[in-house]
């Protein structure tokens, strides 16, 4: 007897990843009750103790994945890509600062664009490039 095989779709185009389903399971049970508090994580204050510990773990994982030391800041933006462009130079910006971007296309001429939002024309400097590379110990970024 053949048994049915259940085909899996997978989303490989830009934004939502491919997730295991024990990541589905785990963020459905929290969805009902997170760490058996009776509270769904959706209802949970964002200033409340059980939440302080979510932001801490996560930024801790990150500091852990990419290495970072106690130097370094691990903030979390709300917001999609194109809105980064705009909280960067915002949020980190000086008045008397200077951005400086390489325009590659599409993106990073969106990216400058945002950025001479805060900034004087002459602080915001940037390098068109057609084919921009990056060697760094015999490998091609």
């Amino acid at each position: 007897m053949l048994q049915s095989v259940k085909s899996v779709i997978h989303n490989f185009n830009s934004g939502p990843s491919i997730l295991p389903k024990e990541v589905f399971e785990k963020a459905s049970h929290a969805i009902l009750d997170f760490n058996n508090s009776g509270l769904s994580i959706l209802e949970i204050g964002h200033r409340t103790t059980l939440f302080q510990e979510v932001m801490d773990e996560a930024r801790a994982l990150v500091r852990e994945l990419m290495h970072l030391d106690n130097d370094h800041e691990v903030l979390f933006l709300h917001g999609g890509a194109t809105t980064q462009f705009m909280q960067v130079p915002m949020n980190m910006l000086n008045e008397n600062d200077i951005a400086s971007y390489v325009e590659t296309g599409t993106w990073s001429n969106k990216a400058i664009k945002e950025a001479k939002l805060f900034a004087d024309d002459g602080n915001v400097c940037f390098v068109h490039c057609y084919v921009c590379c990056l060697h760094i110990d015999g490998l091609l970024l």
